[in-house]
């Protein structure tokens, strides 16, 4: 089966090329969104208490929503020529937006509750190292799921 033969039994012929890339985007948002609250959600219980990291944290997040949202009326979609199938043919330079807001909330997420497990234990008579971050081994089991669960879904 030839590369073009195989792409063509993926790919289905469209009239107009716009509709289908803005649903794709909205899909995209969702995914993207609802993930990211669960984020917020999981840093918002380990610092429960301190108003100064959830509140980063929301901001952080509702930047993360606004810059999703406008995504989809920033991708334009054309017909490949002499074909039916469509592709990217411009993006608006905010586009550029719904790529970074994702990461940098992620990271401050990630990074503020790695911090709050290391404060946590620290004070215990466990030595915190790089290894006890990366594998979580000498960290209780809660911990540990959180620092994992953290880690799998941040890579």
């Amino acid at each position: 089966m030839s590369a073009c033969t195989y792409i063509e039994s993926l790919a289905a012929p469209l009239d107009n090329c716009n509709p289908m890339f803005i649903a794709i985007g909205c899909c995209s948002i969702f995914s993207i969104l609802s993930s990211s609250f669960l984020f917020l959600r999981r840093v918002q219980a380990v610092w429960a208490g301190n108003q100064w990291v959830i509140s980063i944290s929301t901001v952080l997040w509702v930047l993360d929503w606004g810059s999703e949202v406008v995504v989809p009326t920033g991708v334009r979609a054309a017909h490949i020529p002499n074909t039916r199938y469509c592709i990217d043919s411009r993006l608006k330079p905010y586009v550029l937006l719904g790529g970074i807001f994702p990461v940098v909330f992620d990271t401050f997420v990630f990074l503020a509750i790695s911090y709050k497990i290391i404060i946590m234990h620290s004070t215990l008579d466990v030595r915190i190292s790089w290894n006890t971050l990366v594998s979580g081994k000498a960290l209780p089991r809660l911990s540990r799921a959180i620092l994992k669960g953290g880690q799998q879904y941040y890579l």
